[in-house]
């Protein structure tokens, strides 16, 4: 049963190449089960019985010494086909600051990413495809919506090149992400004259609508502050489809801002405790 798990962790081409494999499997065939079956059918055993029993313990002896050391050869297999933590950070990122270098150009803005503090063993390693899922949308909403031309950050008196940076953080319960911009943070007034054009609500509604209540409406399909679409933040998946995903593993978005200052968002996940 041993050797047989093996057989389908393995890649064939190894275990075929492997002599210390192929000849655990081959011993595996002669284990001496019958004969000692042959032995408790007995009711008195001979000096010659245990003649027997001792030597077909010691076939036993070594098929188990072999599987250890099977074992402790699959284990260097399978450390070596891992990609190092290290490697496996540095295709992460390397492709996230790709995305907001085109973007920012496509868009005519500078922006760096900042991703010092993330740390990527802090997501499971069976979340990080959803994490980065996740992550390129925030990314690209932040290039669109959130950091302005370098000329209007000129005027403002902040640096031509943005800053966006992201972090990880996790403990027993939870883990997660942050994502903060440098831009020009959740423009509120526009969101509200947003609601009344699509007409989510009615002006005199709208007035009395807390800032976190505005906020919320950035989750909301044709919620956006660009005056036009384009093929980063006009169409297609958007923040109501991130939301969409975080909630589907019961978790939470926080969004802190000030304007003309910066944006967070902040995504909380339940660690799951497989079985």
């Amino acid at each position: 049963a041993i050797l047989r798990t093996v057989s389908e962790l393995v890649p064939k081409e190894i275990i075929d190449k492997d002599p210390r494999i192929k000849k655990a499997k081959d011993m595996q065939k002669n284990i001496p089960i019958i004969k000692i079956n042959e032995l408790e059918e007995k009711e008195k055993l001979q000096k010659s019985d245990l003649n027997v029993l001792r030597t077909e313990l010691e076939k036993i002896k070594k098929l188990l010494n072999e599987v250890n050391g099977l074992l402790d050869r699959i284990g260097k297999i399978h450390e070596q086909m891992r990609p190092k933590r290290s490697y496996e950070r540095e295709v992460l990122i390397n492709s996230l600051a790709n995305l907001v270098n085109q973007t920012a150009k496509d868009e005519g803005k500078k922006a760096n990413l900042d991703s010092s503090k993330f740390k990527i063993e802090e997501i499971p390693h069976k979340d990080r495809i959803f994490v980065k899922e996740i992550m390129i949308q925030l990314l690209r909403n932040s290039v669109a919506h959130g950091i302005e031309l370098p000329k209007e950050r000129k005027a403002k008196k902040k640096p031509a090149e943005a800053k966006i940076t992201i972090s990880t953080f996790a403990d027993k319960s939870h883990y997660g992400f942050l994502l903060r911009d440098d831009g020009r943070g959740i423009q509120v007034d526009k969101l509200k004259q947003r609601a009344i054009k699509v007409k989510m609500a009615v002006e005199g509604e709208v007035k009395n609508w807390s800032d976190d209540e505005v906020v919320k409406m950035i989750f909301e399909q044709g919620i956006t502050t660009t005056e036009k679409a384009n093929m980063v933040s006009g169409r297609g998946v958007g923040l109501d489809i991130v939301n969409q995903k975080v909630l589907s593993r019961n978790g939470d978005i926080k969004v802190t801002f000030e304007e003309d200052k910066f944006c967070e968002f902040k995504i909380s996940i339940p660690q799951v405790t497989e079985e």
